[in-house]
């Protein structure tokens, strides 16, 4: 699927429309809901972003307001999207609640807790499978080179600033963006839900600026490998610098040394 540009948290231009299709399906709200939800999970659309209004979301599907409700009725009772009343009313994207989903985990799975080495080493095995079995097989957009360049701004901008969780969430969108390129859904969530939650862990903790830079630098260094299509070198850089982080932002944080499942 033709992939959307990011968009900054709180944003409120209309959401773009580009890489959505028209629906062909017999029950076409449900096509509707799958659409969004998949922009969402590859980080297109992004918490307090407005979507469009009802009419044009109709158009951009081809299909009745009617279908539109219906889907967005469905999205708001999966708690993907609100609805906002008032002159800046609108369909918004909700703030993830990973919580639930996390809580829904533990009961499936009956894990008491999940440690900050578990969620690392499966970063580590999943973003290695993308840089050395998948993403060599894909072409890269220069559009998605110059986004992970942008990122890299981003996150030294933050940084200077002072906004520490949208720096680590920044720093993070690095990876998710790699992830999104394999077109693969389930390792896109479960990539998402391992990020997010050691998001969860580390938002108390701020970097020193050596380490913040290091992080630039190793992100610097994985761009200019995945440019010139050298992704063993990628993937080497990028466990080095997975594990890295994760065991100077744990001496960092002042939290517990595992996570609780639903905290």
């Amino acid at each position: 699927m033709t992939q959307m540009p990011l968009a900054e948290k709180g944003e409120t231009a209309e959401m773009p429309t580009r890489g959505f299709k028209k629906v062909v399906l017999s029950r076409k709200s449900d096509y509707i809901v799958e659409q969004i939800y998949e922009a969402l999970l590859r980080g297109e659309l992004k918490p307090e972003q407005r979507l469009s209004s009802e009419s044009e979301l109709a158009d951009t599907f081809g299909v009745s307001k009617l279908t539109v409700r219906e889907a967005v009725r469905t999205l708001e009772q999966m708690g993907i999207i609100e609805v906002r009343k008032g002159g800046s009313g609108g369909l918004f994207v909700r703030e993830a609640d990973l919580a639930s989903t996390v809580r829904q985990l533990e009961s499936i799975m009956r894990i008491p807790h999940i440690t900050v080495s578990d969620l690392t080493e499966t970063r580590v095995a999943l973003e290695s499978y993308i840089l050395l079995d998948l993403l060599p097989h894909k072409k890269i957009p220069e559009t998605t080179l110059v986004r992970l360049k942008d990122n890299i701004a981003l996150a030294e901008q933050y940084y200077k600033e002072g906004k520490n969780l949208e720096r680590l969430r920044t720093n993070f969108e690095f990876h998710l963006m790699l992830a999104s390129l394999t077109d693969n859904n389930m390792i896109i969530i479960l990539h998402s839900l391992t990020c997010d939650m050691l998001i969860r862990f580390f938002r108390a903790a701020r970097p020193s600026p050596e380490m913040f830079m290091k992080t630039l630098d190793y992100h610097r260094e994985i761009l200019g490998a995945i440019r010139d299509r050298e992704f063993d070198k990628a993937a080497r850089v990028n466990t080095e610098h997975i594990r890295a982080a994760s065991k100077k932002m744990t001496e960092k944080s002042k939290q517990q040394s595992y996570l609780h499942i639903g905290e």
